[in-house]
């Protein structure tokens, strides 16, 4: 009996020794953890005092942004009233000057033989360029029309003898020896549309029409972006696409005789005013979407377009934007009367 009292206490003594120890773990665990919650409240603290600093300098940042923007607006706004106020016909005056350099500055005589246009435009050079480029330029055209090979093999030949007697009469229009009715009918807006009439369907001519535009506007992005850059670079990635998106959307509308190398009255000065105009119209659809140093650039781009022609002898496609060019400048001044 007594050997099972003393069991017992040994039992109960060992499970109060076990409790004990347990108890201590627990309290131990149990301050650790109340170490990091206290911690954790600390850094809480920390990072919202961090972020309340944060947002007051982004705050801060803000108003300064807002009043700059402000200032920037009023100097705006002032320099488009200083410029009104100096002399409202300004852009009138500079046009008519420009008119008036271009009818008055003495055009030397060229000499028999000497014009750069007379190599390409020799029957035999004429004939050899269009056979080479003309099915480069229109060979996904007239495959997309999906007829027969023979009637695919007429309206090639037919757009070829088109392009050879445009390259035949470059020369003739340069000199100024073209009636108003021929430099229409091979370098109007309308010359390639009317020439294939006989031979294209309606909805084809309309179909030509639309590939011939995709044409020109690829091949006016290319020279014109360069161009763009190489006049400053206060324009480009997202600017320039935008500035190339509005200069060409006015440089092929109605207003400008679709980009053609004559306007309507088959006069190639006439399609460079024309022009200019075009890019005054850019001019004005920019002017809210640009910076002062941007429309600097602009204007600097505009300057240098002025003062000739571009006259596009080739442009070929690869129909995925990339587009080879030939192309000759003609100052202002030699441009036929």
């Amino acid at each position: 009996m007594k050997i099972a009292v003393i069991i017992a206490i040994v039992l109960l003594l060992s499970a109060v020794g076990y409790l004990q120890s347990q108890n201590m773990n627990m309290q131990q665990q149990l301050q650790l953890t109340s170490s990091f919650q206290t911690q954790l409240q600390l850094q809480t603290e920390q990072n919202t005092l961090q972020r309340l600093d944060l947002e007051r300098e982004i705050t801060g940042l803000q108003d300064q942004l807002q009043t700059l923007n402000y200032q920037l607006s009023n100097l705006d706004v002032a320099l488009q009233t200083a410029r009104t106020q100096i002399n409202p016909q300004y852009e009138d005056l500079l046009q008519q000057a420009r008119l008036e350099i271009a009818q008055e500055s003495p055009r030397p005589p060229r000499p028999s033989g000497s014009s750069a246009f007379e190599t390409i435009s020799d029957p035999e050079m004429a004939r050899s360029r269009a056979e080479d480029n003309i099915p480069k330029t229109y060979g996904s055209f007239v495959n997309s029309l999906g007829i027969a090979g023979t009637e695919r093999l007429d309206i090639m030949s037919a757009l070829i003898d088109f392009g050879s007697e445009r390259y035949q009469l470059m020369d003739s229009l340069m000199e100024g020896a073209l009636s108003a009715e021929e430099t229409a009918d091979y370098f109007g807006s309308d010359g390639l549309i009317n020439a294939m009439t006989s031979i294209l369907t309606d909805q084809q001519l309309d179909d030509l029409r639309q590939y011939d535009m995709l044409i020109k506007r690829d091949t006016l992005r290319e020279v014109y972006g360069g161009s763009l850059s190489s006049t400053g670079g206060a324009i480009s990635g997202a600017s320039q696409d935008m500035v190339m998106d509005v200069v060409i959307d006015e440089l092929l509308s109605q207003q400008n005789n679709y980009d053609a190398l004559v306007g309507e009255d088959g006069s190639m000065i006439t399609a460079h005013n024309n022009q200019i105009a075009a890019y005054e119209r850019s001019r004005q659809r920019l002017q809210d979407e640009l910076s002062a140093d941007q429309l600097a650039h602009f204007d600097r781009f505009v300057a240098n377009e002025s003062k000739g022609v571009d006259i596009l002898l080739e442009a070929t496609t690869d129909g995925s934007g990339r587009v080879s060019i030939m192309r000759a400048r003609v100052g202002v001044n030699d441009l036929p009367q």
